[in-house]
């Protein structure tokens, strides 16, 4: 078997033979670069730098003013949410308090209704049940009319736009 020669390139080995025939075709192997000495090697250029332009889009900054006023919209609807927590709790203790009145008063109201008391002392006033002839009715000539108003609807976009309003009105009367 015959000994082949092998040269270096810094690390690699490289084969000295540049082709070689593996049976289907030559397979032509790299080269190494010849190397130049310190004389004929160029010198770097010095990069000049170049300041970087910065563009903004329209978009994003119309995308920007969007989410600002939609965070800003988040956030007042959490406060009035607060806000509508805090009234209905007080409105809760309101309405017990007012139930524990209304049930004493109508323990006291019961307590002093007694219609065996009541009809004697109406008697001893002069007053009693009222007969046929003493009832009267009333007719009332002309037509009965009543009139009815018809609430206009406004649809989805109108609804979308009514709501949007209000939530920029309220944010400026917030703020404002």
């Amino acid at each position: 078997m015959a000994q082949r020669a092998y040269r270096t390139n810094g690390g690699a080995a490289v084969d000295v033979y540049s082709t070689r025939y593996d049976g289907s075709a030559a397979v032509r192997l790299p080269q190494q670069a010849p190397q130049q000495t310190p004389q004929q090697q160029p010198k770097p250029r010095p990069k000049k730098r170049r300041k970087a332009k910065v563009e903004i889009a329209p978009f994003a900054v119309v995308g920007a003013f969007v989410v600002l006023f939609l965070l800003v919209m988040v956030i007042q609807a959490q406060v009035r949410l607060y806000e509508f927590k805090t009234e209905e709790s007080d409105l809760r203790a309101q309405a017990e308090v007012l139930d524990a009145q209304l049930t004493q008063l109508r323990s006291n109201y019961e307590g002093k209704v007694n219609l065996r008391a009541i009809e004697q002392e109406a008697r001893s006033l002069g007053m009693r049940k009222p007969t046929a002839s003493q009832t009267v009715y009333l007719s009332i000539a002309g037509a009965d009319s009543a009139e009815v108003l018809h609430h206009e609807e406004k649809g989805f976009f109108g609804t979308l736009w009514d709501a949007i309003s209000e939530g920029f009105h309220g944010v400026v009367e917030y703020f404002g």
